[in-house]
């Protein structure tokens, strides 16, 4: 484990541990929030609550994901984006360990033998969100073949950790966020994403608004300034 950086748990200013809306919506949060307790994947339940309100935020621009895994980060996404009108993009290869894939661990640490694509389906189903999401079944560099330049409000990187893919993650896809936007990294104390941050973030450009969760598994947020 690197030493450079390690991030402890500072919620953001804007963080609500009740989601930010109420009526409604508020009703439908709190429905996903306990569907997605029995959602496979290593999303805090306080995580999920921060990738909705960024993505139900007003500001232009629409989402992407990159590692969607079975599903528990993707529905509080969708719909953040549904009650913000957002077009939301899933990046994900769904590729098994034993296929040659990478980060596809379950609970028990070991490498996850299910079908995540169809698990992912399902938990879109089973809320009722799937289409208010387009799956890109593709590594990260394939799908940014596949993309078209288009700003984003929100870029939440939490796919292979290795360094080499969290930066090739980092520089695809970061010059689509809009100022005002938001960048997350998931896992920010793992080797990889740490060294991303510390050696590849321009400073300059995203200012770190604060971190949702401890240990290796805080995920991070950095508000693009310029």
């Amino acid at each position: 484990m690197t030493n450079d950086l390690w991030f402890e748990e500072k919620l953001p200013t804007w963080y609500s541990h009740e989601g930010g809306c109420n009526g409604h919506e508020a009703t439908e949060l709190q429905a996903v929030a306990h569907f997605a307790k029995s959602v496979t994947g290593w999303l805090g339940d306080s995580q999920g609550l921060a990738l909705y309100q960024m993505a139900r935020s007003p500001a232009a621009g629409g989402v992407l994901e990159i590692g969607s895994f079975c599903g528990k980060s993707t529905l509080f996404i969708a719909l953040g984006c549904k009650h913000s009108n957002s077009t939301f993009y899933a990046v994900d290869p769904h590729k098994r360990m034993s296929e040659g894939g990478k980060e596809q661990w379950g609970l028990n640490y070991y490498p996850f033998t299910g079908n995540s694509l169809r698990e992912l389906r399902d938990t879109l189903d089973s809320c009722n969100l799937a289409t208010y999401v387009t799956l890109m079944i593709a590594t990260s560099e394939e799908a940014r073949r596949q993309f078209s330049t288009q700003p984003l409000k929100l870029l939440f990187i939490d796919g292979s950790h290795d360094y080499a893919d969290v930066r090739l993650d980092y520089e695809l896809w970061h010059e689509m966020i809009v100022p005002g936007g938001h960048l997350v990294f998931h896992d920010s104390n793992t080797e990889g994403v740490n060294k991303t941050i510390h050696a590849n973030l321009d400073r300059a450009r995203y200012a770190h608004e604060g971190a949702v969760g401890d240990g290796r598994w805080a995920m991070t947020i950095w508000q693009r300034v310029r």
